[in-house]
């Protein structure tokens, strides 16, 4: 006898290593279930992590395991029922991203972050998605809890234009790169960023930040990110002599 999606779930709390045979078998049931009943069973079942704002083992074992499920392919083939499948899940959850609860702001941004940034670089998301996702995250990146800012970031990785320099999600995430008072959410935009002209100065600014981990992480996406040509010779010179002057080793 099949199992059921609740049971699944419950088999992929107990252990990371399950999470592939568990994968599996709600592929079967995503084949065997009408649509309809699947997507509320799983829906029932992310719901439940929804209030835990503590970043408690079992609900984040609960958040990889969705996100894998969603976004795992066979190969390099799409998957069309799984691009359904993430439009299903991130238009509902986007529904809750302004509740008064905390938790449940903070877990609706982390799934539907996580979601976005697994997916594979050239998904497509659907014009309404993408209308849902660029309002309510936005609108979170403003969000009083500094963890629910960070993952709105990074929620928002897709969706920028780093071509244009007025472009509001590059806007947004440079605003929060220079100005947050929360380290998290600094190191998130910096993470996030697209590289461009505009984007390469914040980061260089960002070297120069009060916090010793901002700076190093500065550094490290410059250097996994930014081209050195892409640099002129006076922004090499300052990068070079303010990082080798820092008082950090």
């Amino acid at each position: 006898m099949a199992p059921t999606v609740t049971q699944v779930f419950n088999a992929a709390q107990q252990s990371y290593a399950k999470h592939a045979q568990c994968t599996e078998e709600l592929n079967g049931l995503l084949d065997s279930l009408p649509r309809d009943i699947f997507y509320e069973q799983l829906f029932g079942c992310v719901a439940c992590v929804l209030p835990i704002f503590k970043r408690e083992p079992a609900a984040e074992r609960t958040v990889e395991f969705v996100v894998r499920f969603c976004t795992a392919r066979e190969g390099d083939e799409a998957d069309p029922r799984k691009d359904e499948l993430i439009e299903y899940l991130c238009l509902r959850l986007l529904k809750l991203a302004a509740v008064k609860d905390k938790a449940v702001r903070f877990r609706v941004a982390q799934i539907v972050g996580s979601l976005m940034n697994a997916m594979p670089e050239d998904a497509e998301v659907s014009d309404e998605l993408f209308e849902s996702l660029e309002g309510s995250m936005l609108a979170r990146c403003r969000d009083k809890v500094p963890g629910v800012r960070a993952w709105a970031i990074r929620s928002l990785f897709r969706l920028q234009d780093p071509s244009v320099a007025s472009d509001a999600i590059t806007t947004e995430l440079l605003r929060l790169m220079a100005c947050d008072a929360s380290k998290e959410v600094r190191m998130a935009a910096v993470s996030t960023v697209a590289p461009s002209k505009h984007a390469i100065a914040a980061l260089l600014l960002r070297t120069r930040d009060v916090t010793e981990e901002v700076r190093l992480h500065a550094l490290h996406v410059i250097s996994a990110k930014v081209e050195m040509r892409w640099l002129s010779i006076s922004q090499r010179a300052w990068l070079l002599s303010r990082a080798l002057a820092d008082r950090a080793p």
